[in-house]
């Protein structure tokens, strides 16, 4: 029988354990999940005290008098307090102390600190350094590493997520805010902050989608009024207008994530220190002891850490420099692996259009992509081993830093397997008319067909499992015998509040909802932040040939505003809220700016190959030009809205006045 680590965060008793309730659940194996599984959560107790430990920012109100002798209320995130000892105009929220996302951060990061005790059992040889590595190091981390836990996930409160569901924008409502705030008590901050990127996308991109309109009808309708000399002009405006418009849209989106972090308590340290909380054995420990205890050698292994701590002075002296050419040694090695990935997609596409030009015979023509399919799969995976080594020689000091190097690193094969063909059809074949027509095919087809893959198709497979399980349970009632279906093997620890027995918000019993609900999808931020991405380098990318892009990108970010909704409510896992998640979003943020620097080269050399009279002196100065401009627009903009700086600032004074008042008030009463 396996055991799973079915993790729960509710506030309900327990007479066993003061910090955390544990309690077995016996899951179906029709529904596809395991035997038995083990549900965790706090006490009421234990919630309030892990939430004062781990400083968990908690929402205050302040009502400052001012010197007219108004009231002026403030919001406030502060670290938790059981005995919070209130000030002179400040109280707590009074709607509810805790929301589900906190309960689930905390016992998240809970799960993770959990050692074993020192125990006097005497141990076999074999097992003595795992036991000394689950008393000094997560034990969570090392199943995860050694497979006894499969994966870490919460579980949907069926009347919650209805509800919220009930509220979202219906795909008639036009561009209708999104209940942020609801979402952010739900799933948490990080998945809040993409469905707001996703509406703040969808918004901006309504001008650019009207200018590439009225630039492609005039392009199209108007080719027998204007000359070429006109054409190109219209055409090379629109692509100074996205060039502006990518770093503008930028800018704002960063404003807009500054000031949803600061509403709602997103602090930068608070996301690193619970990324170090997160941190896989395989960062926290040697991997040769990890080898070594996992398969059960029983040779001594001394260091714990990857990570070197060299002194001050050491780093100040000669082996600074040491340090400096360790981190150039990594883009070296990371420059040749990104070459090579790049040949190799190359020369694939090479191969496909050889085949397409030399043979009439269709076999032929479509034998590279499936070369391409599993060459470009097995390089992936190589690629994933050599990036993992490279960042693993920087050995960086914090996790949350370790995960953003892997994570930009990863990023680029990915962004080369999308978006290498275009830029081989755009620079080698040299077919403007091609490039359109494959870019519309990628924004309308393809991009319609990956939506029924991720709501559609996960939709039919969970109906056709619940068809299966009834069948099955119905032929073995009339056998009168339970029939053996093999195990899945599906191991996971999941986190999600539950009442003090075990019954969702509906009523709905754990013990039967488990089982279908671990047979859900994961939900990745990353690949939906992708997605979007990719729109938007294509948009951006190929603007001087292809004005419909942000029309098309517009009506795919519409729609995933509310097919993203239902997945990740109705088909998905839910999530616990991660600090990995708050990485992702800070690395998209950048890919985001080199993309928009990309995007400039990208479409001067789509002018210099279209055939235009531009030199290439004047090519250059148009591409240094826009991004001088670029670089100077960015730095304009300060990152942090101007009302953040001076409710800050109004704060900060009535306090201090405030402050006096109360020192006035008690030198009156001492007199």
């Amino acid at each position: 029988m396996e055991r799973v680590a079915l993790v729960s965060g509710t506030p309900g008793e327990s007479n066993s354990n003061p910090v955390i309730q544990a309690d077995a659940l016996q899951c179906s194996e029709t529904d596809g999940a395991v035997d038995e599984a083990w549900v965790l959560g706090f006490t009421p107790s234990a919630v309030r005290r892990e939430a004062e430990e781990q400083r968990l920012a908690t929402r205050r109100v302040f009502r400052l008098k001012t010197p007219e002798g108004l009231i002026k209320t403030f919001i406030r995130w502060k670290p938790f307090r059981r005995s919070p000892g209130l000030t002179d105009g400040e109280a707590v929220e009074a709607d509810s102390e805790f929301n589900s996302a906190q309960v689930l951060s905390l016992l998240y990061r809970c799960a993770y600190q959990a050692v074993l005790p020192r125990t006097s059992v005497d141990l076999a040889e074999e097992f003595r350094d795992l036991d000394l590595l689950c008393q000094r190091h997560s034990v969570l981390s090392l199943s995860l590493h050694g497979g006894v836990v499969e994966k870490v996930t919460a579980l949907h409160d069926p009347s919650k997520s209805h509800r919220l569901y009930e509220v979202w924008p219906q795909l008639t409502g036009g561009l209708a805010p999104i209940p942020i705030e609801s979402i952010v008590t739900y799933f948490g901050i990080h998945t809040a902050e993409y469905f707001a990127f996703l509406h703040e996308y969808a918004t901006w991109l309504l001008l650019p989608a009207v200018l590439g309109i009225a630039v492609q009808v005039a392009l199209s309708f108007g080719h027998d009024e204007l000359n070429e000399v006109t054409e190109r002009h219209i055409s090379q405006a629109f692509m100074v207008f996205m060039s502006v418009w990518t770093t503008a849209f930028i800018e704002h989106w960063k404003r807009c994530r500054a000031g949803l972090h600061y509403q709602y308590g997103a602090r930068q340290e608070d996301r690193q220190a619970e990324a170090e909380c997160e941190a896989p054995a395989a960062y926290c420990v040697e991997s040769k002891r990890l080898e070594r205890v996992f398969a059960d050698s029983p040779l001594p292994a001394d260091s714990d850490s990857q990570v070197p701590t060299p002194s001050k002075d050491q780093e100040q002296g000669l082996a600074g420099l040491l340090i400096l050419f360790r981190f150039l040694r990594t883009v070296v090695a990371m420059s040749c692996l990104a070459a090579a990935v790049s040949g190799i997609v190359y020369l694939l596409l090479r191969l496909g259009e050889v085949a397409e030009q030399e043979s009439d015979n269709l076999i032929i023509q479509n034998a590279p992509v499936v070369i391409y399919l599993i060459v470009v799969s097995l390089m992936e995976r190589l690629y994933q081993k050599g990036v993992s080594s490279l960042v693993q020689m920087e050995h960086h000091v914090s996790y949350a830093e370790h995960l953003k190097s892997l994570m930009s690193k990863t990023l680029f094969f990915q962004l080369v397997n999308y978006l290498g063909w275009f830029l081989y059809v755009a620079f080698c074949i040299q077919d403007l008319e091609y490039l359109r027509s494959q870019l519309f095919i990628f924004m309308t087809v393809k991009q319609a067909v990956a939506v029924a893959q991720e709501v559609l198709l996960p939709v039919l497979l969970q109906r056709f499992r619940r068809w299966q399980g009834k069948t099955t349970r119905a032929s073995s009632k009339e056998q009168d015998a339970p029939a053996a279906t093999p195990k899945t093997g599906r191991r996971c620890a999941s986190l999600r509040r539950l009442g003090s027995c075990a019954v969702l918000g509906d009523g709905t019993s754990l013990e039967r909802d488990v089982g279908r609900q671990l047979t859900l999808d994961k939900t990745d931020l990353c690949t939906e932040y992708q997605q979007l991405v990719v729109l938007f380098a294509l948009t951006s990318s190929f603007a001087i040939a292809f004005p419909c892009g942000p029309l098309l990108a517009l009506l795919h970010s519409y729609v995933s505003r509310r097919t993203d909704g239902y997945k990740f409510l109705m088909v998905n896992m839910l999530s616990a809220p991660s600090a990995a998640d708050g990485v992702i979003s800070d690395t998209w943020v950048e890919v985001l700016e080199a993309l928009s620097v990309m995007s400039v080269m990208c479409n001067v050399a789509v002018l210099a190959v279209s055939g235009s009279r531009w030199t290439a002196l004047s090519l250059a100065a148009l591409e240094h030009g826009l991004l001088i401009f670029k670089a100077y627009l960015a730095w304009s903009v300060p990152d942090q809205p101007e009302w953040i700086r001076r409710e800050d600032a109004a704060f900060q004074e009535l306090s201090r006045y405030n402050d006096r008042l109360k020192d006035q008030k008690n030198e009156a009463k001492k007199l």
